[in-house]
């Protein structure tokens, strides 16, 4: 009696181990510190990743034309145009459709980029669902919102769709909103609405802006939306991520601030790694801001697409297709080639990123 005594004693003790183990595992995977070494960059890409396209006549084409298998794209999202419906809108839709259904990719309907509170098509949303189902839509976006909605009227939304369309439902927000809503009705997934404001520097802060930092920021923001996307039980698409050519990561100082005119170099034994974010010229005594950085650009969609690698609820992500915008800058080089390429190495399933830390990788020296 005694040796079964101790035995049952020992078990008991090794059971209440294993349980403080998951235990402490689970408390430290909710409150991680997003400077420590985190789990993501090791991992596939969201299912849902492609590029998003607007909705004309021109569309069928260039979706036709789209190297969806070399970019290992799944998906694309059309945005519905700002006026019309019916007629011409619902041939084209259709036809954009079979388009991307006959190279193996999802389709998403999404409204115009033009924020509304209540429906955000130019068409009442039940005869918009009618052209998405006839036109064999994959998902359909019922909102695009930049403030919180009517939650009933939400729901209500939701249940009418229902009816119509067999497809998967979203309801779309910009981020700080998004996270804001407690409650999304009847719908499979939530999505944040890009661009996503980029977090700037002071005006005397470093120049160089290196790729670690940029997924320092990308893995904040990306870790608030996926832990409110667990809250809420459901799937997050990141919609419209696009990063403007004219991205800056330091605050301007007015012309006549000190400092402003100081000269800033490049060290160019980092110019294959680091953007460097040069003072702004002036115009009539004020800063410009509208001119191209394309180093920065570059590192910041990079950054993106390693921080949403093995993110299992960040289930969709949706790029421009031209991200590098168009500039008048003759002397600017045109990095979408190389932007192609990092997307099509990032989306294999094959691709292996190490996961960011506290501190940049130390560099190798050279002899």
């Amino acid at each position: 009696m005694y040796y079964v005594k101790t035995f049952l004693f020992l078990v008991l003790c090794f059971l209440l181990g294993v349980g403080l183990m998951h235990g402490i595992r689970h408390f430290r995977g909710r409150n991680a510190d997003v400077f420590a070494t985190p789990r993501i960059g090791i991992g596939n890409a969201p299912p849902l990743r492609g590029f998003a396209l607007s909705l004309d006549e021109s569309t069928p084409v260039a979706i036709a034309n789209l190297p969806v298998t070399q970019l290992r794209a799944t998906a694309i999202s059309l945005s519905y145009p700002t006026t019309g419906g019916g007629g011409a809108a619902d041939k084209t839709l259709a036809k954009s459709v079979a388009a991307a259904h006959k190279k193996g990719i999802q389709v998403i309907l999404l409204p115009s980029c033009v924020f509304a509170g209540g429906n955000p098509y130019p068409q009442p949303l039940e005869k918009i669902a009618q052209e998405a189902q006839t036109a064999h839509v994959d998902a359909l976006c019922l909102t695009w919102l930049n403030s919180e909605p009517d939650l009933r009227d939400l729901s209500r939304e939701a249940v009418a769709v229902r009816k119509i369309f067999s497809g998967k439902l979203i309801v779309a927000a910009t981020p700080d909103i998004l996270i804001a809503m407690e409650s999304f009705g009847d719908v499979d997934y939530i999505a944040a609405i890009g661009p996503v404001t980029l977090p700037q520097r002071l005006p005397h802060a470093s120049e160089d802006v290196d790729l670690h930092a940029m997924r320092v920021f990308w893995e904040c923001v990306l870790g608030s939306l996926e832990s409110h996307a667990i809250k809420v039980s459901h799937g997050l698409l990141l919609l419209n991520m696009a990063v403007p050519v004219t991205i800056q990561a330091r605050l301007s100082l007015p012309a006549s601030a000190p400092g402003f005119a100081e000269g800033l170099h490049t060290n160019d034994a980092h110019s294959a790694k680091t953007a460097s974010v040069h003072e702004p010229p002036t115009d009539g005594g004020r800063p410009r801001i509208d001119d191209p950085n394309l180093d920065l650009q570059q590192i910041t969609y990079e950054a993106l697409l390693m921080q949403t690698k093995g993110r299992t609820n960040v289930e969709g992500l949706f790029l421009p297709w031209s991200p590098q915008e168009s500039t008048t800058d003759s002397t600017a080089v045109n990095r979408f080639p190389d932007l192609v390429k990092k997307i099509a190495e990032l989306w294999s399933s094959a691709a292996k990123v190490a996961p960011v830390t506290s501190e940049p990788a130390p560099e190798k020296e050279t002899e």
